[in-house]
Parts: C-alpha cells; sequence; structure tokens
C-alpha cells in the first residue's frame, strides 16, 4: 500500500498522545476504527511491523504503538517523511 494511503487514515482516524505516569512519559500512537473495518488496522500493524490490534470499546477497535522504541524508531520517522495534512501533529513526542 502506498504511504499516503495511511497518512491519510491517521488524518481523520489517528492520534498520537502523551501522559504522565508519575514521574514517566507515556507515548502512544492510535489508529481507531469500526470492527467492521478491522482489515484496515492489520494492515497498519503489517506496514509499519509494530503495534497491536485491540478492541477499544463498542464496536470500536485500535491499532496502537505504545512502545517508545518502536515510535522513536518507526512511527515518528514515518511521518517525518510522509507529512500528515491536518492538526495531528506529533512534535509533542520528544523521546
Amino acid at each position: 500500500m502506498h504511504p499516503q494511503w495511511f497518512v491519510g487514515f491517521v488524518d481523520g482516524d489517528g492520534h498520537f498522545s502523551k501522559s504522565r505516569d508519575k514521574s514517566t512519559y507515556r507515548y502512544r500512537f492510535i489508529v481507531s476504527q469500526d470492527k467492521s473495518s478491522v482489515a484496515v488496522l492489520y494492515a497498519f500493524q503489517a506496514f509499519f511491523k509494530c503495534g497491536f490490534v485491540h478492541k477499544a470499546g463498542g464496536n470500536m477497535m485500535e491499532y496502537s504503538v505504545g512502545n517508545s522504541q518502536d515510535i522513536a524508531d518507526i512511527i515518528i520517522p514515518f511521518f517525518e517523511t510522509h507529512t500528515l495534512k491536518t492538526q495531528h501533529k506529533f512534535n509533542q513526542f520528544q523521546i
């Protein structure tokens, strides 16, 4: 699949999050879809070769990457090369 296909999905249905747990930060990259479109999430997992697909509640499923090393080595470099078009910026991801 073309990299811009993944960019389009993240622009529409993805986000980057950073939370603090006591003295450490936790980073996550998430793309959500209805369970009827779960194949899209498995395409993300196959493309990036990291992360997990899991139930997110109700009829929703998520592709999630929470490993800081995978985010630093795979996810961030991909989006530095293939720029997002919307406000889903990941500049706060200073790992």
